[in-house]
């Protein structure tokens, strides 16, 4: 949150795919960055759902996880993540990331 605060950007935080599902009933973000492990469900999974969803289908999509081994990174990159950041990673890198994914110069 920190980074992405000192980087110009107005993150919010939601820890399961049950608050980020009520939270995308209120306001629509510009981008999620999607943790693969969360207590209710996998960020996979919520990646699935997001991508079948009619109202979120091409909502930007980061998966930022210590998962990084190779079948981790394809089977994010397969399920329709727009970019994927592997913990721990250099805060430049995250920036970078959102801005390639946002298409910001």
């Amino acid at each position: 949150m920190l980074i992405l605060k000192m980087a110009g950007f107005l993150p919010s935080l939601v820890v399961s795919g049950q608050e980020l599902e009520f939270a995308l009933a209120g306001d629509r973000p510009d981008l999620i960055i999607l943790d693969v492990t969360l207590p209710d469900m996998t960020g996979f999974e919520i990646l699935g759902w997001l991508r079948k969803h009619p109202d979120f289908s091409t909502l930007p999509v980061i998966l930022a996880t210590a998962h990084g081994e190779e079948e981790d990174v394809l089977q994010g990159l397969r399920s329709g993540a727009d970019g994927y950041v592997i913990k721990p990673f250099h805060p430049e890198a995250l920036v970078q990331c959102v801005r390639k994914v946002l298409n910001i110069a």
